[in-house]
């Protein structure tokens, strides 16, 4: 019969595996459904105990159950973020069908997207990870398919600066650079003070938690957000390149569009310029403020043919 332990607001589980004691918690407040989940796993337990039966274990199953047991961790919320990726990927599986070749397709999969090498490895770390945490805690006897498999990253390096080079870095990060915003931007600069007022009002940042505390990153939410909209392959600092591309389009100067953006050269801005075939037009056009006339003098000892240069 499911119980309740004392902080915790889950309905707990107890039953014997391998004639010991297992207590955990079956994650729901609803008694019906913690009553489902013990009779199940003392159904599974007796399998394995008795008839030497492996019971199947899901993707979802052996995730939850490292990140529970990870809940200490401060790498937690990156921890939910890489399950959340794999997931897209491994959702539904059975852990113990999950093969070397599934592996190498993830690999290619991500490698498609654009991710890198040690990106890669970080999300597949978590599940073996997580397959090895459920092996040694509750012995499920899982192959671990990702072992042996991950990338080659490059090799560490090791960079040092002089003396005379922190002086000048420190000098350039002295410069202040100012970026305008918007009547759009304004306005949600606006909210955001009035919502921190309301819910966090001693906090020091502008961007903040309701208790208070720094949003770091803002990768996780963004992501989420690209997927409900169906927006695949989508990454933050595209958002830097359509702002470019629309600034050039509605016929905004590149030497305006690269001090906005902060390009060191002229040259990174270029990029854009094929988004501004107007431009071209309107240089032709001023031509035509000043027409050549049959009066218009041509140098002497010079004959202008107009079909020979066309030949």
């Amino acid at each position: 019969m499911p119980y309740k332990r004392q902080g915790s607001p889950y309905w707990w589980a107890s039953y014997i595996e391998r004639r010991q004691r297992v207590r955990r918690s079956t994650a729901t407040t609803d008694i019906a459904e913690a009553k489902a989940l013990e009779a199940q796993w003392r159904a599974q337990a007796h399998k394995e105990q008795h008839w030497d039966v492996k019971a199947p274990r899901t993707f979802e199953e052996v995730m939850l159950e490292y990140l529970r047991g990870s809940s200490h961790l401060r790498s937690l919320e990156t921890l939910k973020m890489q399950t959340s990726i794999l997931r897209r990927y491994f959702g539904g599986l059975e852990v113990n069908q999950i093969t070397g070749q599934d592996v190498r397709g993830y690999i290619r999969h991500r490698k498609a997207e654009g991710r890198a090498n040690a990106t890669i490895n970080r999300e597949l770390a978590a599940l073996s990870s997580a397959i090895n945490y459920c092996n040694r805690k509750w012995g499920w006897g899982m192959p671990n398919p990702v072992k042996g498999r991950l990338l080659r990253e490059p090799h560490h390096r090791e960079r040092y600066l002089t003396r005379a080079e922190v002086g000048r870095l420190i000098t350039e990060a002295r410069k202040l650079r100012q970026v305008p915003l918007n009547s759009v931007a304004i306005g949600v600069m606006r909210r955001r003070a009035a919502w921190r007022a309301a819910h966090a009002p001693g906090s020091q940042w502008v961007f903040a938690r309701p208790g208070g505390g720094q949003v770091k990153s803002l990768r996780n939410g963004f992501e989420h957000a690209a997927e409900k909209a169906k927006l695949d392959d989508l990454r933050i600092h595209d958002l830097r390149h359509t702002a470019a591309s629309w600034l050039v389009t509605d016929g905004v100067p590149l030497e305006v569009v690269k001090e906005l953006l902060g390009h060191s050269s002229i040259t990174m801005t270029e990029h854009y310029a094929h988004l501004a075939p107007h431009r071209v037009r309107e240089a032709v056009n001023r031509l035509g403020h000043n027409p050549v006339t049959a009066d218009s003098q041509v140098p002497r000892g010079e004959v202008v043919n107009i079909g020979e240069k066309l030949r």
